[in-house]
């Protein structure tokens, strides 16, 4: 995945993980990573997999869509 995607992704990833005050390790747990795998993709040290997106889109309840840009989050 182009770095400055997994950028967007991770931002919009933190916002929503602030906005909603979920745990890191609670959406990591759920997307099947390790805490230190998720902050290093959160961290911008490591790029997501597509794969990844989909399973922390479905662990923080939101739209795969909406963590790439393209549609606005609904709350």
């Amino acid at each position: 995945m182009e770095h400055m995607t997994s950028k967007r992704i991770a931002a919009e990833v933190r916002a929503i993980i602030a906005r909603d005050q979920l745990s890191q390790s609670v959406v990591a747990k759920a997307a099947n990573l390790s805490d230190s795998q998720f902050s290093r993709r959160l961290n911008g040290h490591i790029p997501f997999s597509a794969d990844e997106v989909a399973a922390i889109a479905k662990a923080i309840g939101t739209n795969v869509s909406v963590l790439y840009g393209e549609t606005a989050y609904a709350a």
